[in-house]
């Protein structure tokens, strides 16, 4: 038997194999709820996968360019600029994402 909490809106919060408190046993209509649930669960790992990738990628292509192995230019135009569309973007959040000072003499504010 599988158990279900919902909200308040009554979609499926949570699953349990075993009862439990404020779970409540599955019927078998609410079958499609759980499988839009797995399929939600599942999107969204292959979504966090992809964006690490994205990345991996992006850094691989510009050190192959560094290291003079392709030339940025022998990208097709719409890959060259999403690559600079990401760059232009990260450059923005740089600042963000510096937390920790560059220099030891230099102190955090907390």
């Amino acid at each position: 038997m599988i158990y279900v909490k919902r909200d308040n809106r009554q979609r499926i919060a949570a699953v349990s194999k075993i009862p439990l408190e404020g779970f409540s046993a599955l019927e078998d209509q609410d079958c499609e709820d759980v499988f839009e649930l797995a399929s939600a669960i599942e999107d969204d790992e292959l979504s966090r996968m992809d964006k690490a990738l994205i990345r991996v990628i992006e850094d691989l292509v510009m050190l192959l360019v560094d290291k003079n192995q392709i030339r940025f230019t022998d990208l097709p135009v719409p890959v060259q600029d999403k690559i600079l569309a990401r760059q232009k973007a990260r450059k923005s959040l740089q600042p963000q994402l510096d937390i920790l000072p560059e220099k030891e003499s230099e102190q955090l504010i907390l």
